[in-house]
């Protein structure tokens, strides 16, 4: 039986682990017939949110992240994502929301 060098052996796998991110990343599922896909607000979505409990405002399949409950910050990255809604909740309900 013949033995790779551990080189040549890192150097596929690597290569390997490059094709199969990139093919994974490229992948993205079609939506079913009759199926839309959610849209973020192009305008400031307050009024929309506001009142709802943390449950109610994730569960509308748009990407959103809880970035304040009661004073409390949470630990968030600082970039910017127009699709991205921020929730601030305050007595279990939401009070504010940003876009970004």
């Amino acid at each position: 039986m013949k033995f790779q060098k551990p080189a040549v052996l890192a150097l596929k796998m690597w290569v390997f682990s490059c094709l199969l991110c990139a093919a994974l990343s490229s992948c993205t599922p079609a939506p079913s017939p009759g199926r839309t896909i959610p849209r973020p607000p192009q305008t400031m979505p307050n009024r929309e949110y506001r009142g709802l409990s943390k449950e109610e405002a994730t569960a509308t399949g748009l990407r959103c992240r809880v970035i304040r409950i009661d004073d409390k910050s949470a630990k968030v990255t600082k970039d910017h994502r127009p699709e991205r809604l921020n929730f601030e909740i305050e007595s279990e309900k939401v009070v504010r929301v940003t876009i970004g």
